[in-house]
């Protein structure tokens, strides 16, 4: 009797734990969601959804070190973008240790690259379009254009209170200083 009840307390705890196919959460990591939420809101065990996600974390780290490795522009005369933000950084007296990266994607969608940090006691945020393939760059916000040295064309929707933030935060790409920055 007491196997039986016992048999029949663990094949109800297991029936009880809903489950989700291993690709999706790792889809759901991938594009930006949080362990413990998906736990949560799937009715998993925490544990479960962190071992999946390990090597999606390592897949992200991996994804902006690519990013970073990416050619800058011929004009800004050095040879990654690491080296450009971190000139741009610089020269805002923004230690390059205080930014953080944040890599994410949804199905196969470009990597979107994300950079944020405190400059001039302003939280800056910038977010880039990065397609692995072809290693395309594309700024999504007027922030990630001033870190990589490109002159703003579209014009911004909300000018006021945020571009003057910007701009006090991160100096133009003219006023860069050359590889004497740091």
């Amino acid at each position: 009797a007491k196997q039986i009840r016992s048999e029949k307390r663990i094949t109800t705890a297991v029936h009880q734990q809903r489950t989700l196919p291993i690709s999706q959460i790792q889809s759901l990591i991938r594009a930006g969601a949080d362990p413990e939420h998906i736990a949560r809101q799937y009715e998993l065990s925490e544990v479960i959804v962190r071992r999946f996600a390990t090597s999606i974390e390592a897949e992200k780290k991996y994804a902006i070190e690519q990013f970073l490795r990416v050619r800058a522009p011929k004009e800004s005369k050095v040879r990654t973008l690491s080296e450009l933000i971190d000139r741009t950084l610089a020269a805002a007296r923004v230690r390059p240790e205080s930014v953080q990266w944040k890599a994410t994607r949804r199905g196969l969608e470009p990597w979107r690259i994300s950079a944020t940090f405190i400059s001039a006691g302003h939280r800056i945020h910038a977010e880039w379009s990065w397609n692995m393939h072809d290693n395309t760059v594309v700024c999504i916000n007027n922030a990630a254009r001033k870190l990589i040295g490109e002159a703003d064309t579209t014009p911004a929707v909300g000018i006021g209170d945020q571009d003057a933030a910007l701009n006090e935060a991160l100096p133009n790409a003219a006023n860069l200083p050359g590889d004497s920055a740091r």
